[in-house]
């Protein structure tokens, strides 16, 4: 769904030279992601478990997300419409 609304938004303002897409993070390690993982009771337990999920072996930074957006944002990217970019380590495709 989040991807056909993209890129119907991304067809309805191309006229307008507004280029829409989306970024798909992966698991970010952040304050609110350690939480849960203390939450669960095992906090080693659960942080290996969700990294067993990334092919990559780890989790993003919010950084490596960021640098992304900035990208998409850029005078760069000024041909990229209609995309959702998966930013996840490979979880998509396990």
């Amino acid at each position: 769904m989040f991807t056909a609304l993209t890129r119907s938004l991304a067809t309805d303002h191309a006229v307008d030279n507004i280029r829409v897409n989306a970024v798909c993070p992966g698991t970010i390690t952040t304050p609110m992601v350690e939480k849960m993982f203390k939450d669960t009771g095992d906090i080693n337990a659960a942080r290996n478990a969700s990294i067993a999920k990334h092919p990559l072996g780890r989790l993003a930074s919010a950084g490596e997300v960021a640098s992304v957006i900035v990208f998409l944002c850029s005078n760069d990217a000024s041909f990229i419409t209609g995309q959702s970019v998966s930013v996840d380590g490979g979880r998509s495709f396990r």
